[in-house]
């Protein structure tokens, strides 16, 4: 048997290891404030999310939100506690969130979709609900918490950059990357059923001497007019795009040529009425090519192509719609070397100068030359200026090659004079059209020939009697402007262009030109020499000289001097010569 002291002294020690009883009071105290605590931190986070939250039981009954919630829809959480969601929402939407809880509480888990609500400060917004279903400490459904994203910003930015992507954001209409889109569609729509598409390819005539003259801004709302025009004449099934600069194009799914060209004509018939911008009025007219599938072509780059190519011939025209062919396409690739080559022969100084002699016809004496563009190819040989100048023109280069040639013959007029040689009269220089369209052009001219040292009193302008009735009005100005800085003007080919009257008498002209075409048969065909002799009493009533160009014998020199006309320029007396040429065979000391 133990000593009973030793078991006391084990019970001594047992009761000095055990803790001290804590009242199960103080127990539930500190649990509860553990868990309010809890509970305050919990509110805290969710309180401080940017996103509205909420709660529901598994009735769908709301029992709780955060912040965010009340702010968004302008209700307190006070509120919405034991509220459905017909008692907080429009009926609408509502039926749509009692339909999402019933699903999600019919397969607990996670939910998200997409939908709208109504926001206090904001209306209607889009936004998407992420939901899950949370449940009791025995396992059953307790209901569900949901946050809520508002996606409105992300979806308008979407569209905005969808817009952007797929829309000219000046004129609204189809981009050239949408336009692609839709004719993918209706080639594949026509592949399977058969109907032909139309392709017209539109450039508007002249827009480049708007933009030039008048800005861009000038441009841009002309251009927006013509876009309103066009789209007003079109049917909901022909869609109509803009795809650069003045180009727009038409796609239309239509049975035959003869409603293709009816398109084509309601386009045109839409510029018949002047556009008016900022007090400047307008005549836009347009060279519309049209291509079809399958007859023109398979695919998308050989239906914009040949549209394309039957828009120049239609532009080369004047203007007015072609229909393509194939013989369109002869020599294009040939057009395409000259304008590259030559585009690299104004950059590389390859162009060259040649003068021609002017006579007076009553001393017989020189009274001025002409410099002629000549230029030599090392690839192609000599070309022709009537092939390469209309490509030129074509492609807008004529301000640069016209640049080249002012300041080319400036250089050689000082030249001569450097060397002692005396070159009587003026020297005559083309004048394109487009270079009266651009904006500051006199300015730039008298510039280039102050920086020759030479006086506008030693030059002579010729415009062509077509380019200057292209702009009549804007023509008169500049060539006003021309005549006040001491240049010589001169109407070439006069009796081609079909001016009026009217105008001509407006016109600061020197001089008028006759054209070669009437020259050249005056003696043989009394129309001609009646033009010829109508030009020359014209000129005369109207205080100008009377140039005839393309002389080649001795007796249209008789004709001409018997009418009275002022001057001459041909073969028979001189073809046109390099500078060293007509320098040996014309210039004195």
């Amino acid at each position: 048997m133990m000593p009973t002291d030793n078991f006391n002294s084990d019970d001594d020690d047992d009761g000095q290891n055990k803790l001290p009883d804590i009242p199960l009071q103080n127990q539930l105290a500190s649990m509860k404030k553990k868990l309010d605590e809890q509970a305050h931190f919990i509110k805290q986070f969710i309180d401080a999310m940017p996103n509205p939250v909420f709660f529901k039981d598994e009735h769908g009954l709301y029992q709780g939100c955060n912040a965010a919630f009340e702010e968004y829809f302008g209700k307190s959480r006070h509120d919405i506690i034991g509220k459905s969601v017909y008692e907080l929402s429009p009926k609408e939407l509502a039926d749509t969130y009692f339909a999402a809880d019933k699903v999600l509480f019919n397969n607990p888990g996670k939910q998200t979709y997409e939908t709208s609500v109504e926001s206090l400060n904001k209306g209607r917004r889009d936004v998407v609900f992420n939901k899950a279903t949370v449940t009791k400490p025995d396992g059953t459904l307790g209901g569900l918490v949901g946050v809520i994203h508002d996606i409105t910003d992300r979806k308008i930015s979407d569209k905005k950059i969808q817009y952007l992507a797929l829309y000219d954001t000046m004129t609204s209409l189809p981009n050239r990357t949408l336009f692609i889109e839709r004719l993918k569609h209706s080639l594949a729509n026509a592949e399977r059923h058969g109907p032909k598409i139309a392709i017209l390819f539109i450039d508007l005539n002249r827009f480049k001497e708007i933009n030039d003259t008048q800005g861009h801004e000038v441009g841009d709302q002309v251009l927006i007019e013509v876009a309103r025009r066009f789209q007003s004449t079109l049917r909901k099934e022909e869609t109509l795009a803009r795809l650069a600069g003045d180009e727009f194009v038409v796609i239309s799914e239509t049975p035959d040529k003869t409603s293709a060209i009816c398109i084509a004509e309601r386009l045109q018939e839409s510029l018949s009425i002047p556009i008016t911008v900022k007090g400047h009025t307008f005549s836009v007219g347009a060279s519309i090519g049209i291509a079809f599938y399958p007859d023109d072509g398979v695919t998308i780059e050989d239906l914009l192509k040949r549209a394309d190519i039957a828009m120049y011939r239609a532009k080369a025209l004047g203007g007015g719609y072609l229909v393509y062919e194939a013989a369109m396409s002869t020599g294009i690739a040939e057009r395409m070397k000259i304008a590259h080559n030559l585009n690299l022969a104004i950059q590389g100084g390859e162009l060259q100068l040649y003068y021609q002699p002017k006579i007076n016809l009553t001393t017989s004496v020189l009274s001025g030359a002409e410099a002629l563009l000549r230029w030599y190819d090392k690839e192609l040989g000599w070309i022709s200026p009537a092939q390469f100048i209309p490509i030129a023109e074509a492609r807008g280069m004529m301000g640069v090659l016209g640049k080249w040639v002012l300041q080319e013959a400036c250089r050689q007029l000082k030249a001569w004079e450097s060397e002692g040689l005396h070159f009587s009269g003026r020297l005559a220089i083309n004048f394109a059209a487009q270079q009266l369209e651009e904006n500051g052009i006199v300015a730039t001219v008298r510039a280039i020939v102050h920086d020759a040292g030479i006086t506008p009193a030693s030059l002579e302008l010729e415009l062509t009697e077509s380019g200057v009735m292209g702009n009549v009005e804007r023509a008169i100005d500049v060539m006003g402007d021309f005549k006040t800085a001491g240049f010589a003007l001169s109407i070439d080919d006069f009796g081609t262009g079909y001016s009026s009257l009217s105008y001509l008498k407006r016109l600061p002209a020197d001089t008028l030109k006759i054209d070669i075409s009437f020259v050249r048969d005056m003696l043989k065909d009394r129309h001609d020499y009646t033009i010829v002799n109508t030009i020359i009493g014209m000129a005369r009533n109207l205080g100008l000289k009377a140039i005839a160009e393309g002389v080649e014998d001795a007796k249209q020199v008789d004709a001409l001097c018997s009418l009275g006309c002022d001057e001459a320029q041909g073969y028979y007396f001189g073809r046109p010569v390099p500078a060293a040429i007509f320098a040996k065979q014309w210039l004195n000391k």
